[in-house]
């Protein structure tokens, strides 16, 4: 098997703040992830954290799951293999399969389990069978195995958005007591209200 980690999910997994500083923007989002992502990672690769980027900025204001999903996959190159494969997710989706048979879609793709299709198309897939729901999308995530804890921050991150403060419960916020810890020497702890009141000062 080859193994290039230029089209893993490095770069999609980094691109978080792309989408939260362009809300309602995907086309923007995508362009800040290529700006991040063309410096570590090439085609599928740069095109996953594009991807990602705007399905988060296109969660502001998203008519649901499936509207972040399409808008966001509008925004990468139309004949790349992630824009086919995520196509064909929302077809599965519009047909009414399972969520067995999305899982069994993603993972007969062949990738390794940490390239950027198959864990682009597992994310998708579950914030489609989530339906919206912020614990279930993100519970979805992680089940569906491959790269289990960036999949199910990545959607953590675009279900919050699109459910709000008010979808989100308690049981998932309260344990952390408006904190955020670090190994990054000199940023040991942060109060995580702080940072998303400098993230948003940053909307371009």
């Amino acid at each position: 098997m080859l193994l290039s980690t230029d089209v893993w999910v490095g770069a999609l997994i980094r691109a978080d703040v792309f989408g939260l500083v362009s809300p309602g923007r995907p086309a923007r989002a995508a362009e800040l992830a290529f700006r991040d992502a063309r410096l570590s990672h090439v085609r599928n690769g740069i095109y996953g954290s594009m991807w990602s980027a705007a399905a988060i900025a296109a969660a502001f204001g998203a008519a649901d799951a499936r509207d972040v999903v399409a808008r966001a996959t509008a925004v990468i190159p139309p004949a790349s293999r992630l824009a086919g494969e995520l196509r064909r997710t929302l077809d599965l989706h519009a047909d009414g399969a399972s969520w067995e048979e999305a899982v069994d879609f993603a993972r007969g793709l062949g990738y390794y389990y940490v390239h950027t299709i198959n864990n682009a198309v597992l994310i998708a897939a579950a914030l489609l069978w989530g339906d919206g729901d912020f614990s279930r999308s993100i519970g979805l995530a992680v089940a569906a195995a491959y790269d289990t804890d960036s999949n199910g921050a990545t959607v953590g991150a675009i279900a919050g958005v699109l459910a709000g403060t008010a979808g989100i419960p308690d049981r998932w916020t309260d344990p952390l007591r408006d904190t955020f810890r670090s190994a990054l020497s000199g940023h040991a702890e942060h109060a995580i209200s702080d940072l998303a009141a400098r993230t948003a000062a940053i909307v371009v």
